[in-house]
């Protein structure tokens, strides 16, 4: 998964976590506006930082030669 992919997917997935918080919480439209800003930026980072340790600890494949 390319690093940009894995960021937009925490990103999303921590607007949405913001969302239903608020939701279930009954906030105001501001709290719930900075609660995505802040989970969104947090998702983001974290789905960033995974995909480049993910693509760290892979092992390349090295073709094999004749023998």
């Amino acid at each position: 998964m390319k690093i940009s992919y894995a960021a937009s997917c925490g990103a999303l997935m921590g607007i949405l976590i913001a969302i239903a918080i608020c939701v279930f919480r009954e906030m105001s439209f501001q709290d719930t506006c900075v609660r995505m800003l802040v989970l969104g930026g947090a998702g983001a980072w974290m789905g960033m930082l995974l995909a480049w340790l993910n693509h760290l600890l892979t092992p390349e494949h090295k073709p094999q030669g004749r023998m």
